[in-house]
C-alpha cells in the first residue's frame, strides 16, 4: 500500500461532494424548509434531494480555510514540542475565499487535520483570529491594503513571525514568539505613533475555539484570561489587565502613546495556568532562556541568500514539529501517522542541526514505540508481515543510530537500547529473506507500492543499499562495545549485500552502465508494473489510466551516490545521475524531480521536494554543481520558501490533501553539513572535507560535534589548498582534514580549497 492511500479517500470523497457545490466549499446549495408545498409521497428519494437542492436557501458550509494545499499559501510553523502554531498567509485568498491572514494552535502530542486544528471555525475557517486595534474610535487590523511584510525575523538567535502593518501616521509589528520550551504562544502589537499629537489605544483578539474539540467559553476573573474547555484545555490571556468582550473576545484598554512613542502589549495563549502573564520576569526569564537555546544550536552563513534562508527555516521546521515525547505527523495535516524511515531522517537532520535534545527523544520514542518483538519496524504506525514490511526501515535505523552516536558521544542512550538495535540489525539476516542471490528479496518497493500495484517478488536497490550501509555501522557499534560476535557477523553481511548489489553477475543492480531500480527472482530487470486491477488504482491518475507504467527511472537510485557507497565520480555515478535525468520537469515546466517514472504513479504527476534534494545531494558529490544549485534554485522560488513550508510535492494537476513532511527540512540540512561544509563525525574522529563548489565562495559555520564546538571558515580559492587549525597550518592538499576527539573544547578551522 502506498503511503498516501490513507489520505486518497477523504480527499476525493471531499471532492466527491464539492462536485455538487457551485465551488471547492463543501456545501449545499439550499436548506430544507419544512413549509415546502411539496409532499414526501409525492417525489422519491432522489426528486427530494433535488429539490432540497434547488428550492431552498443556504445556511450551512465548511469554510475553504480547510484546504491545505491553497494557491500561493505560505505557513508559518512555530513550536516547541509542547505547542505549535501556524500563520496562514494567502495572497490567492480573492480567488479561494479563504482567509487572507490567520493564526491556528496545535498540540503536538496530538496529530490532527488543518480543519480539526484548535482555532479553526467550520463557518468562519481563521478569519476570527486577526488581532485588531482601535485608535481614537478607529478599529483597524491587517489587511492585504496595509501589509507592508510577513516574514521570519531573528532577535538574538530566537525565531519570530513578524507581520508589519501601517495605517495613516501608525506603524504596527506583530510578533508570534514561542519559547524554547513550555506551552505558551505569545502574540504581541507594538504600536508606533507617527503622528504629532497624543493618541490612545485599545487591543483586542479573540478566541473562537473549533466547536469539534471545545464547548465551553468562560472567563477566569482571577487571571482575567479566557479559557476554553472541552477535549483540550486553552486559555488566551494579556501581559497588561484585560477584560472580557462579549462571548469571545479579550481587550486591553486606553493605552495611551505619546507622539513619537511606542506601545506594546502581548497576548499569550496558553495549554496551561500555570504561568504569570502579567510579570516582565516571567517573560524576560523566558526570552534569556530561549535565546541561549538557539544561539547553542548549529549555524551556517553562506554568499548564497537562499541556502542561508533554507537553512534557518529547515531548523525551525525540524524543531517545531517534534513532540516533547518524540513523536512526529509525518505529514502535518495529511498522514497523522508515523514510520521509521521519515523519523530517522529527521533524527539524521536534528543532530546535524544541534538539536541534540530532540535527536534522543526521537530516537527513545522509535526504539520505545516503533520496534516490534522481532525487530520488525513500523511504517503507517503499524507493522506488515514479512512479504510487505520495508525492510529498508531496518537498515535507515542503524545508520541513524550510528550518526547519533557519532555526532553525541551519548553512549547511555545507545546501550539503553541495544538489545533493540541488536533485533533490527537481525531481523532482515533472517526470515528467509536473503536467498541464493545474496540479496533481500521484498515484495514491496521503496515508495510503497505491493502487489496490489503489479509489483512481484524481487530485489529493490534501496532495500540493499540502506539494510547494507545499516549493519555496516551497527558493527562498529557492536566493536566500540566489545560485541565482536555481533561485529563480524553484521560486517560481512553488509559486504556480502553490497556485493551482490553492485557485483554480482547475474543479479547485480546495474544496466547499460547505471544502477538500476529492481531485478525480478529470475534476474530480470523490473521495467515497469502492471496492476491486476487498474480500475481500482486511483482515478485520473496515469496509472489508473495509463497502459504503459514504466518502474523506471527511480531517484531512489542515487541513494549509493549521495552517501558514496559508489565513488561519485566514477563513470557509474554519472551514468546513472544521466539516467535520473529525466525525471526533472517530466510532465510540467518549472522545475523540480519527479520521485519515479510519472507513468506508474498513483498520484497526479508532479515535482518532489525531498526527492530533488536527493538528486541536488548525489549531485553536489559528483561535482555537477550546476545540476545541484539548480534545485535549490527552484525551491527557492516555489510556495513555501519565504515561510519555509514546502509541500510534500506539488501536483501538476488537482489539489490533494497534501502537508509539509519533516524531511525536507532534514535533508536540506543534510545537503548544507555533510555534502557542502563536509563535516562528517565517524567513532574514531571527524572528516571535515567541504565542498563549496562554483556556486559559494566563502562560508562560516559553528557546529557541536559531542562536547566540542566547532568554528569553520571555508573559502574558496584557485591555489592548491590549505588550512589552519586552531592557528597552526596543517596539511590539506587532498581536500580531507581529520580532527581528533581530543583536539579541545573550542577548535577554529580555517580552510582553503578549489573543489
Amino acid at each position: 500500500m502506498d503511503r498516501r492511500d490513507f489520505v486518497k479517500r477523504s480527499v476525493l470523497d471531499g471532492l466527491a461532494l464539492a462536485a455538487i457545490a457551485p465551488s471547492a466549499i463543501l456545501s449545499f446549495d439550499k436548506q430544507f424548509q419544512p413549509h415546502s408545498k411539496r409532499k414526501d409521497s409525492d417525489f422519491s428519494s432522489i426528486d427530494r434531494l433535488s429539490a432540497w437542492k434547488e428550492d431552498l436557501s443556504i445556511n450551512e458550509h465548511l469554510h475553504p480555510d480547510f484546504i491545505s494545499y491553497l494557491p500561493d499559501v505560505e505557513y508559518f510553523l512555530i513550536g516547541n514540542g509542547d505547542i505549535q502554531g501556524v500563520l496562514q498567509y494567502c495572497r490567492s485568498f480573492r480567488d479561494v475565499g479563504c482567509s487572507f491572514l490567520g493564526l491556528t494552535i496545535m498540540d503536538p502530542e496530538h496529530f490532527c487535520r488543518k480543519w480539526s486544528s484548535f482555532l479553526y471555525s467550520p463557518g468562519r475557517g481563521f478569519s476570527n483570529t486577526n488581532l485588531w486595534l482601535e485608535i481614537d474610535g478607529k478599529r483597524i487590523g491587517a489587511t492585504p491594503d496595509n501589509l507592508e511584510t510577513i516574514e521570519w525575523d531573528f532577535v538574538d538567535k530566537v525565531p519570530l513571525i513578524r507581520i508589519t502593518w501601517r495605517v495613516a501616521e501608525f506603524e504596527m509589528v506583530e510578533s508570534i514568539f514561542v519559547p524554547h520550551k513550555g506551552a505558551h504562544l505569545f502574540r504581541s502589537i507594538e504600536t508606533v505613533n507617527r503622528s504629532s499629537k497624543e493618541c490612545r489605544l485599545r487591543a483586542g483578539l479573540n478566541l473562537v475555539p473549533n466547536p469539534v474539540l471545545f464547548d465551553d467559553i468562560s472567563w477566569d476573573h482571577t487571571k482575567r484570561e479566557l479559557v476554553a474547555k472541552g477535549f483540550w484545555a486553552l486559555r488566551l490571556g494579556a501581559d497588561k489587565v484585560a477584560t472580557r468582550s462579549g462571548r469571545y473576545g479579550i481587550v486591553v484598554e486606553n493605552v495611551k502613546i505619546d507622539p513619537g512613542a511606542e506601545a506594546n502589549i502581548k497576548f499569550i495563549y496558553s495549554f496551561t495556568k500555570d504561568y504569570h502573564p502579567h510579570s516582565e520576569k516571567f517573560f524576560g526569564s523566558i526570552w534569556k532562556e530561549s535565546a541561549a537555546y538557539w544561539t547553542a544550536m548549529n549555524s551556517f552563513v553562506c554568499d548564497h541568500q537562499s541556502l542561508n534562508h533554507m537553512w534557518e527555516t529547515s531548523k525551525i521546521g525540524l524543531k517545531s514539529h517534534i513532540a516533547k515525547s518524540g513523536k512526529r505527523d509525518s505529514g502535518i495535516w495529511e498522514y497523522g501517522m508515523e514510520w521509521v524511515r521519515d523519523d530517522v531522517m529527521v533524527l539524521i537532520g536534528l543532530v546535524r542541526g544541534g538539536l541534540f535534545q530532540e535527536a534522543r527523544r526521537v530516537l527513545n520514542h522509535i526504539f520505545h514505540n516503533m520496534i516490534s518483538k522481532d525487530g520488525r519496524t513500523i511504517e503507517s504506525s503499524q507493522t506488515f508481515d514479512n512479504s510487505m514490511t520495508e525492510l529498508d526501515q531496518n537498515g535507515e535505523l542503524l545508520f541513524g543510530a550510528w550518526v547519533y552516536l557519532c555526532w553525541t558521544g551519548d553512549t547511555e542512550t545507545i546501550r539503553k537500547h541495544w538489545k533493540k538495535i541488536c533485533l533490527v540489525a537481525e531481523f532482515p539476516l533472517s526470515n528467509g529473506f536473503i536467498d541464493d542471490s545474496g540479496m533481500i528479496r521484498s515484495s514491496r518497493e521503496y515508495w510503497e507500492r505491493g502487489t496490489s500495484y503489479g509489483v512481484e517478488p524481487g530485489y529493490e536497490l534501496a532495500y540493499q543499499f540502506w539494510v547494507s550501509i545499516g549493519l555496516e555501522k551497527a558493527a562498529e557499534i557492536a566493536r566500540a562495545f566489545g560485541n565482536d560476535k555481533y561485529a563480524s557477523k553484521w560486517k560481512r553481511a553488509a559486504k556480502s549485500i553490497r556485493y551482490a548489489y553492485l557485483q554480482n553477475p547475474r543479479f547485480r543492480l546495474i544496466e547499460d552502465g547505471h544502477l538500476i531500480k529492481r531485478r525480478t527472482v529470475d534476474g530480470k530487470w523490473v521495467k515497469e508494473i502492471i496492476p491486476p486491477d487498474r480500475m481500482s488504482m486511483p482515478k485520473d491518475t496515469p496509472l489508473s489510466e495509463e497502459t504503459v507504467s514504466l518502474l523506471e527511472p527511480d531517484m531512489s537510485e542515487v541513494l549509493p551516490i549521495m552517501y558514496e557507497t559508489v565513488d561519485p565520480s566514477s563513470e557509474l555515478s554519472r551514468s546513472t545521475l544521466s539516467w535520473v535525468e529525466s525525471l526533472w520537469n517530466e510532465r510540467w515546466t518549472g522545475g523540480g524531480y519527479e520521485r519515479y517514472n510519472s507513468s506508474s504513479e498513483p498520484e497526479p504527476p508532479g515535482p518532489w521536494p525531498f526527492a530533488s534534494l536527493f538528486a541536488a545531494e548525489a549531485h553536489w558529490e559528483a561535482g555537477s554543481f550546476d545540476k545541484a544549485i539548480r534545485v535549490v534554485d527552484w525551491l527557492a522560488q516555489m510556495p513555501g520558501f519565504k515561510s519555509g513550508w514546502w509541500f510534500e510535492y506539488y501536483p501538476a494537476y488537482g489539489h490533494p490533501g497534501i502537508g509539509a513532511v519533516g524531511w525536507t527540512w532534514a535533508e536540506i540540512v543534510n545537503l548544507i553539513v555533510d555534502h557542502i561544509l563536509g563535516v562528517r563525525p565517524s567513532m574514531k574522529n571527524i572528516l571535515i572535507r567541504p565542498r563549496p563548489g562554483r556556486f559559494i565562495n566563502s562560508t562560516t559555520a559553528k557546529l557541536r560535534v559531542r562536547d566540542m564546538e566547532l568554528t569553520l571558515q571555508v573559502e574558496r580559492t584557485n591555489q592548491k589548498p590549505f588550512g589552519f587549525v586552531n592557528g597552526r597550518r596543517v596539511a590539506f592538499d587532498s581536500g580531507r582534514l581529520y580532527i581528533p576527539y581530543s583536539e579541545g573544547k573550542k577548535v577554529m578551522i580555517h580552510l582553503y580549497t578549489n573543489l
